[in-house]
């Protein structure tokens, strides 16, 4: 991938996003923040007791491409990943890039079980973590 972003003069996340719409693999790539659900946000605006614990950040969907043939529903915007996914170790630090296998629920069904393997890539403009992360068929190898 380093090669790709040198010779294009692109980011992890454009190399990625752009492997998705063009491979016939069985791929997708999807690009995560740690933050609130908007209606998480909007609540915390809002006055509340010093003693209510307000909801946690998670990592939820900013984007997400497929290939043709992924065979799983897109992920929606602001939807979070499983709380066991091992793509939460990449916020302690001590991770560059994380590999596990996993099934993530779309909201709407169970994605097929993937290899997942996810890298951090520029936070957002607010300073947020932004997590790349590849999704590839486990079963269709």
């Amino acid at each position: 991938m380093d090669q790709l972003r040198e010779r294009y003069q692109a980011s992890r996340e454009a190399v990625l996003l752009r492997i998705a719409g063009t491979t016939p693999e069985p791929i997708a790539v999807v690009i995560l923040r740690n933050r609130l659900k908007p209606t998480e946000t909007r609540k915390l605006a809002q006055a509340s007791f010093a003693f209510e614990k307000g909801p946690e950040r998670r990592l939820r969907v900013d984007l997400m491409s497929a290939s043709r043939t992924f065979r799983g529903d897109l992920l929606r915007p602001h939807k979070s990943i499983p709380g066991d996914s091992v793509v939460y170790q990449l916020l302690e630090g001590t991770n560059v890039s994380v590999c596990g296998t996993e099934i993530w629920d779309s909201g709407r069904s169970l994605l097929p079980r993937c290899d997942v393997e996810a890298l951090t890539i520029a936070p957002d403009g607010e300073g947020a973590t932004r997590i790349a992360v590849l999704l590839r068929c486990a079963d269709e190898k």
